[in-house]
């Protein structure tokens, strides 16, 4: 099951392949298929990921989207690997 434009509540997982626990901000930077940049807040899941709760608005337009995890620790700021994914359309509007 994939990403469907109009989705609340799923959760947006991000695995940056380190410890991030001493982090002071997490966060994934997007851009949406139509350009349009984006800041998504997050918090550490499981020692080496970033969650991020989907709200209204994030999944705004259908389209492929590219994420990148940014972390800041008390020793620096790093960028994690860019992701790409598709948010695709409900088959029913509402």
């Amino acid at each position: 099951m994939g990403s469907h434009k109009k989705d609340e509540g799923t959760a947006f997982i991000a695995n940056v392949g380190t410890d991030i626990t001493d982090a002071t901000l997490v966060e994934i930077d997007v851009v949406k298929s139509d350009g349009t940049e984006d800041t998504w807040d997050g918090e550490i899941y499981n020692v080496q990921k970033i969650k991020h709760v989907i709200v209204d608005g994030d999944y705004s337009v259908k389209g492929t989207y590219k994420a990148q995890a940014q972390v800041t620790t008390p020793d620096g700021f790093w960028s994690g690997d860019e992701t790409e994914f598709y948010v695709s359309r409900k088959l029913v509007d509402d």
